[in-house]
């Protein structure tokens, strides 16, 4: 198809453009830091559950909770479910229902919810976002077409467009900024290459870099079979218990996301940083 050659032939080229990708990180978290002041501070809108599925979902879900506590407002409660899209190579999908009596039973003493807030570094047809709504409805037996609900979705847009049919769920989309056609998981670059190195020459392996991004944030990554899936901490730990001066690397990389998001607040209160909030 046409279509298929001209996104070869782009892809390519972009290849040949050489920058940071740690800037490029580092404005990505500044932009989705602002993108939820704007929506909790600005616009004051009250959620009841903040989700996010895979290593990036569960890193944002700590970005997002940092935010709260730089607005000092209360942190609602979280869940990070470990969506996987597909069991094997040949791209069959993975069945995601054997994660709901795990999401059942953190979310016991939830009955109802009217708002959630889902967050992740990139949204193309929003399957994730799509699998966790569908898991939360049913593990609380919430109904969307009798108790409808509104999800808002903070992602990079990667040419989002939402196809799913699930009556009662509204879903409002807030890009807090749009693709570099061929450069995906880009927060994923905020642990810089020298962190990088250094746990790949502990780990004698090359680390996935949305992992790395989750363990240094969270402290577990997703782990799957081909029909199962549950958090991890194996590499958290052997990182603690093994390599002298993880937990050092740990604390220093937390305040400069820290510190990262802070300033990408502050430069958006001054309007310094520009969010697209209308057409």
């Amino acid at each position: 198809m046409l279509d298929d050659v001209m996104q070869k032939t782009l892809k390519e080229a972009m290849k040949k453009i050489s920058f940071d990708r740690t800037d490029l990180a580092e404005t990505r978290l500044m932009l989705i830091s602002a993108m939820i002041y704007h929506l909790i501070e600005e616009q004051k809108v009250e959620y009841d559950l903040i989700v996010g599925g895979g290593n990036t979902g569960k890193a944002c879900i700590e970005i997002a909770k940092i935010v709260y506590g730089l607005s000092k407002k209360t942190i609602p409660k979280s869940i990070a479910i470990p969506v996987v899209r597909y069991r094997n190579e040949k791209l069959e999908r993975f069945d995601n229902s054997c994660l709901l009596p795990a999401v059942s039973n953190e979310l016991k003493d939830i009955k109802r919810l009217n708002r959630v807030l889902f967050v992740d570094d990139e949204i193309r047809i929003g399957f994730t976002a799509k699998t966790c709504i569908d898991l939360i409805g049913k593990s609380i037996g919430q109904n969307f077409q009798t108790f409808p609900v509104t999800l808002d979705i903070i992602a990079e847009n990667h040419l989002f467009a939402w196809q799913h049919d699930m009556a009662g769920v509204c879903v409002r989309f807030f890009p807090h900024s749009f693709v570099f056609f061929g450069y995906n998981n880009n927060l994923s670059y905020l642990p810089s290459p020298e962190i990088k190195n250094k746990v790949n020459i502990f780990l004698q392996r090359e680390v996935n870099i949305n992992q790395l991004l989750a363990t240094l944030l969270t402290g577990e990554i997703k782990v799957n079979t081909d029909s199962e899936a549950h958090w991890d901490k194996s590499l958290e730990n052997d990182l603690t218990n093994k390599f002298e001066s993880y937990k050092e690397i740990k604390a220093n990389f937390r305040k400069y996301v820290s510190d990262l998001i802070s300033k990408g607040i502050e430069f958006y209160k001054r309007r310094e940083l520009k969010l697209r909030l209308y057409a």
